[in-house]
């Protein structure tokens, strides 16, 4: 698990966009933001296609993210 710290990284900008609905919906995505949903949509069975969190939720992530791609942010990149 790399950080990514840059706001210009390709892989910031798409997340970025997946926020806005109509983009993720391009992609066949639901954007889901906040970690009770997340738990709770993990708890229900959902596999994500990826996890996205900050260095403070690593533990969050590890428990929950079952083999799933982790991305890690910084708290800048994060805000975008």
């Amino acid at each position: 698990m790399q950080l990514i710290t840059r706001r210009d990284n390709p892989k910031v900008k798409r997340l970025a966009s997946l926020h806005k609905r109509e983009n993720a919906r391009r992609e066949g995505l639901v954007f889901l933001e906040g970690e009770r949903l997340c738990t709770d949509a993990f708890d229900s069975g959902i596999k994500p296609a990826e996890v996205i969190v900050t260095e403070k939720n690593i533990p969050w992530a590890d428990k929950y993210a079952d083999g799933t791609e982790i991305t890690l942010l910084s708290e800048d990149c994060f805000k975008k």
